[in-house]
């Protein structure tokens, strides 16, 4: 259910809602590591604040599928952030992370906010939409899909009708889930996001 925050419809600080925690995600465990960069914003105004209306919460959180990306632009309009920075202080580009995903995604910034480079929840909405539409066969990624236990959990054909390997989309990787219900902060890095998706 999409509840509208009239506090987060324009946001300057994002200081309308306390922020609450998400589950800790275990970076350890994922297939992956994040090289760290040099930090975009400057060190007074840690921590990165992400936008209310995409900020993970159990209560008045944004619902998207991602497997109908037509939706994002008027849910995101209807929240008042779909051209608004994703972040405060606005970043030119970050990171997202799924857990589970083998790849981390790099969202750049399409527009600019007071001047300077700003990602936008729309710049964040086209980026994971392109991300997960991508090709990914079995032997992108070692150990990855049908390479750990896993493999009992996906169709046992992995050949197609001309006995090729089958090529997998990375939405594949998600195990079914498909709605977006929010952002956090990541613990690896700054300007490094976690995407939460059921």
């Amino acid at each position: 259910m999409e509840v509208q925050n009239a506090s987060a419809s324009r946001h300057s600080t994002f200081t309308s809602a306390p922020l609450t925690t998400s589950p800790p995600v275990a970076h350890r465990k994922l297939p992956y590591s994040c090289i760290p960069l040099p930090s975009q914003v400057d060190r007074q105004h840690r921590p990165i604040i992400i936008h209310p209306a995409l900020h993970y919460s159990h209560t008045d959180r944004l619902e998207l599928d991602l497997l109908n990306p037509s939706e994002f632009p008027a849910r995101l309009m209807r929240r008042g952030c779909a051209l608004e920075p994703a972040t405060n202080p606005p970043l030119p580009s970050l990171s997202l992370l799924i857990p589970s995903f083998p790849w981390p995604i790099t969202v750049h910034a399409s527009s600019t906010w007071r001047g300077r480079p700003a990602v936008t929840a729309l710049d964040i909405f086209s980026t994971l939409d392109r991300a997960l539409h991508l090709p990914a066969s079995e032997d992108v990624v070692p150990g990855g899909l049908m390479g750990s236990d896993r493999r009992q959990n996906w169709p046992t054909s992995q050949l197609d009708a001309r006995n090729e390997p089958r090529v997998f989309q990375r939405l594949e990787y998600l195990h079914g889930r498909r709605k977006f219900v929010g952002l956090s902060n990541s613990t690896m890095d700054s300007d490094t996001m976690v995407v939460h998706i059921e």
